[in-house]
């Protein structure tokens, strides 16, 4: 596992840190007994009627959704570090350019949502999205707005929304 440090230095050369703080790689849900016995339920029913209906290709991609779900309830998310430079965005190991990105917006709902969102030009590539944590959105705001223009949004994306909502 890379430190700080290291990751520090393998992005000098991209520009001037601005800020910067450390995430979790994903969000880890708490999840009670009640919600795996559901997921559990609603699993083997999906995967009886995918069966049934002879889409096999369906039950193999529940099956390995199933597993994801599994793995990562084993093992704690790292801490990678988010930073903004002078010449573009990096998390962890990944580094793109202020030329690539779009806009971003914040939505700041604490105790439930407190995300920064930044959007790609290109459609197909997803959305980068940083917990914010700690950070004053107000200074992340501000800091971003002199390298990115800000998107109007204020709400959360529907399949954030729902990946809340239902632990996923």
């Amino acid at each position: 596992m890379d430190t700080k440090e290291d990751i520090l230095d393998a992005i000098e050369d991209q520009g001037e840190r601005v800020f910067g703080w450390l995430v979790d790689e994903y969000e880890r849900h708490e999840r009670g007994p009640v919600w795996y016995a559901i997921s559990f339920l609603v699993g083997v029913a999906l995967i009886l009627y995918a069966l049934i209906t002879q889409n096999f290709l369906f039950a193999i991609i529940l099956v390995m959704f199933g597993v994801i779900i599994g793995l990562s309830t084993l093992r704690d998310p790292e801490r990678i570090l988010f930073q903004v430079t002078t010449r573009g965005v990096a998390v962890g190991h990944l580094f793109v350019p202020f030329k690539e990105l779009k806009d971003f917006w914040i939505v700041y709902e604490p105790p439930y949502v407190k995300n920064l969102y930044i959007e790609h030009k290109n459609a197909l590539t997803p959305r980068i999205v940083v917990p914010i944590d700690d950070a004053d959105p107000v200074d992340v705001r501000r800091a971003l707005l002199e390298y990115l223009n800000e998107d109007g949004r204020t709400e959360e994306p529907l399949g954030d929304l729902l990946g809340r909502v239902l632990k996923l």
